[in-house]
This record gives C-alpha cells, sequence and structure tokens, in this order.
C-alpha cells in the first residue's frame, strides 16, 4: 500500500476514531447533573461532521484502491474479510451516518434538555453510535489483517 493509500485510509479512521470520542464525551456531557447545551450543540455538530469526513474519505479510498485488494482477499482463505466484514461495514455505516446527521437536526430542532423525551432521544442515538463505532473499527481491522494476510498468502503461494 502506497503512502496516498494508507493517507487516506488512515484519515478515515482517525475521523472517525475522534468522532467516537467525542460521542462519548457527549454521553457524559448529557448525564452531568446540568450540562452545558452550548458544549452539547458543539459536540452534536462536530460528530456529524467528522462521521461525514470519515465517510468521504474511506469512500474515496474504497473506490480508488480496494479493488485490487480485494480481488485478492476473495481468492484468499481470508474472504469473510470481505464478505462478512467490508459488506457489513459498508451497510451499517449509512445507519451511523444517518444518525450523526441527525444529532445536530435534533439538538437544534428541540431543547433536548428541557425536553425529556428529547433527551433519551439523543443519548439512545449517542449510545449507538460509539457501540457502532466501535464495532465498525473492529471490522475495519478484520479487514486490514485479512487483506495483509491474503496479500501474504498470494505471495506464498505463488498466487
Amino acid at each position: 500500500m502506497g503512502y496516498h493509500a494508507f493517507l487516506g485510509i488512515g484519515t478515515h479512521v482517525f475521523f472517525a476514531l475522534v468522532a467516537i470520542v467525542l460521542a462519548a464525551w457527549l454521553i457524559g456531557e448529557l448525564k452531568r447533573k446540568d450540562p452545558d447545551p452550548k458544549t452539547i450543540r458543539y459536540l452534536a455538530f462536530a460528530i456529524a461532521f467528522l462521521v461525514w469526513l470519515s465517510f468521504i474519505s474511506g469512500g474515496a479510498w474504497y473506490v480508488t484502491n480496494y479493488g485490487v485488494d480485494k480481488a485478492v482477499i476473495k481468492e484468499s482463505p481470508y474472504k469473510w474479510t470481505h464478505s462478512f466484514g467490508m459488506e457489513t461495514k459498508e451497510h451499517l455505516f449509512f445507519v451511523g451516518l444517518l444518525m450523526a446527521t441527525a444529532l445536530p437536526i435534533l439538538v437544534y430542532s428541540t431543547e433536548p434538555l428541557t425536553n425529556g423525551k428529547g433527551k433519551k432521544l439523543l443519548l439512545t442515538l449517542v449510545v449507538l453510535i460509539v457501540i457502532g463505532g466501535i464495532f465498525l473499527e473492529i471490522l475495519g481491522g478484520a479487514i486490514s489483517i485479512g487483506a495483509k494476510e491474503a496479500w501474504a498468502y498470494k505471495a506464498a503461494t505463488g498466487g
């Protein structure tokens, strides 16, 4: 993998990890006795922005670089890393993208701190974003390892 490809996938992972950390912070802020509405608005917007950046950078890498790895993975004993890992990640990510996009909409269109149902919905969305984000990071790691192992398998077998 060249520098450009690493930079593309590295930024994808970086944006996602920062979004997960900020989402965990938002959970803590929502659980505080006296949460700060300004901080909640900032975090909601930042999470959505970072998830979109992760989507754009990951999508660009997928379109320009993943095809070669995909072909090698599918011809190796590690094909599950694509058939399960990437296929699952491709579909679940869009759910997380929609949930992250909903965060600032919810925060700016309702007063989640004075509206019990709004706060519960916001907290539920953020918890799901954290859990989903961690799961997607695990899948991404499995895909990365699967690609490396598939290339090693191809080199070792002369395929």
